[in-house]
């Protein structure tokens, strides 16, 4: 019997050795038998996860030849916050990027084994409009075709086409090579997402408007006339003269005014006063952590960059190792302390966020709706009831339609109106990365007793990362 059993397992090992001698496509020899006793164990990869093959002239998992595929093909660069020490696990939920590309390096994964980047749009066929987008004004319905108004920037990208309550959830990930087209046109129809799509624009830009009439009298350093004189605020209400030093005691006093601004930029929402409470606290706290990250990012790529942080109240604190401006020892805190505490994460927000917002050349329109969805797609990831999800996901693709309809008022190809698009979504995985080392920062420096925090930030930044 105990023979029959061995002969049943042998030949089951067999038949799974000869299933993987074809899964990539290229024919190998049997490997010998193995020998009684012995347990054949699988290579493990860089983040010590089982290879499935060799990529790159090294055995590697599938997560680790896509990440260094993209890696090698964008030329990105990466900065450790902790000096090259961070553990990489596959198991863990975030691994360091810097250290986890040392680490396909170390384990023998060749850059050189690396396809150049192809045109991914070259022989492909391209989806238009049956009729021009208007530059302006809402659009009559006649003004529109029948096909899906994203339908240009999902096919030139070539981002995979899915149903609009799942198009939100999946819009930053990594994009389909092999593209498709929805043949039906999403609810309600072509003219009425677009109308809509066109209200919520216009609605943040007049919020952002007033907002800026708030910041511009909080923060700005001018006489009464130029506070209240001035009926210009489509655009950054701060100026490089009212630019001034970084203080830690006044940053502290600030805190509760810019957490007041997103909380008023929040409640314009139509949808707000319908939700829960609990649905409240939650958005109210990643709009606050990722508008807190976007803002300053943005300030300093317009005014700042690249010798100066500017942060919303119009203190500036010096980014390059010619000045120690913002940096000063402070009766509550010493220049060392400063530094230990803020100053990798700020380095990182200038690579990762306004050098490519330099590259971009991103405009305040751009500004405007890559806040409201970088607010709403963190709060998808959050404990909010399935109905609020459902209002976020809508809102979502109204965001975006109105970006595509954006993009064709100022006569942009579907080829610009694509890769534009694409560069802009790619930030968002960098701010969501950077809110989770600023909330890590934040409960060390509690934990620690380092700095005096806001209680209100405290209640904002729990510990744990799910609400």
């Amino acid at each position: 019997m105990n023979s029959a059993i061995g002969r049943r397992v042998s030949g089951g090992a067999a038949l799974i050795s000869r299933d993987t001698l074809f899964h990539d496509g290229v024919r190998r020899a049997e490997s010998p038998p193995a020998q009684a006793g012995i347990r054949h164990h699988r290579v493990r990869g860089a983040i010590h996860a089982a290879s499935n093959g060799y990529h790159f002239n090294a055995p590697s998992c599938s997560a680790c030849a896509a990440f260094f595929r993209r890696t090698v093909t964008l030329n990105k660069n990466f900065i450790c916050a902790q000096d090259g020490s961070c553990r990489v696990y596959y198991a863990m939920r975030v691994i360091c990027r810097s250290c986890r590309y040392a680490k396909c390096i170390a384990s023998g994964m060749d850059r050189r084994a690396v396809q150049p980047r192809r045109d991914g749009n070259v022989g492909r066929r391209k989806v238009k409009p049956a009729t021009p987008y208007p530059s302006c004004p809402p659009p009559a319905p006649s003004q529109f075709s029948a096909v899906d108004p994203l339908a240009f920037v999902v096919e030139t990208s070539g981002i995979e086409c899915v149903p609009a309550h799942h198009r939100a959830e999946s819009f930053c990930s990594n994009a389909s090579t092999t593209g498709s087209v929805s043949e039906s046109p999403p609810a309600g129809g072509p003219q009425s997402i677009a109308t809509k799509a066109h209200e919520v624009l216009q609605s943040l830009i007049e919020e952002e408007r007033l907002l800026n009439e708030r910041r511009r009298i909080m923060y700005c350093e001018r006489n009464l006339n130029e506070l209240v004189g001035t009926d210009d605020c489509d655009d950054i209400t701060v100026t490089r003269e009212d630019l001034r030093p970084l203080k830690f005691a006044l940053i502290r006093r600030d805190i509760r005014p810019m957490i007041l601004v997103a909380f008023e930029w929040l409640r314009v929402w139509p949808h707000y006063k319908k939700l829960s409470s609990h649905d409240k606290k939650v958005i109210l706290r990643r709009c606050v952590l990722y508008q807190a990250i976007l803002e300053p990012t943005y300030l300093t790529y317009r005014l700042g960059y690249p010798k100066k942080f500017v942060m919303p109240n119009c203190m500036t604190v010096s980014i390059t190792d010619e000045s120690d401006e913002g940096w000063e020892d402070e009766e509550e805190i010493s220049s060392d302390m400063k530094k230990m505490l803020y100053h990798s994460l700020m380095t990182r927000s200038v690579h990762e966020i306004v050098e490519p917002m330099n590259v971009l050349k991103i405009t305040h329109i751009e500004y405007i709706l890559l806040k409201a969805i970088i607010s709403w797609k963190g709060a998808l990831s959050t404990s909010v009831s399935p109905e609020t999800k459902d209002l976020i996901k809508a809102e979502i693709d109204h965001l975006l339609a109105a970006l595509n309809i954006h993009y064709h008022s100022l006569n942009y190809t579907p080829d610009t109106i694509a890769e534009r698009t694409g560069n802009l979504l790619l930030l968002i995985s960098s701010i969501f990365m950077i809110g989770m080392e600023c909330i890590e920062s934040h409960q060390k420096i509690h934990f620690f007793d380092l700095w005096e925090l806001d209680s209100l930030i405290l209640k904002l930044l729990p510990v744990r990362w799910e609400p």
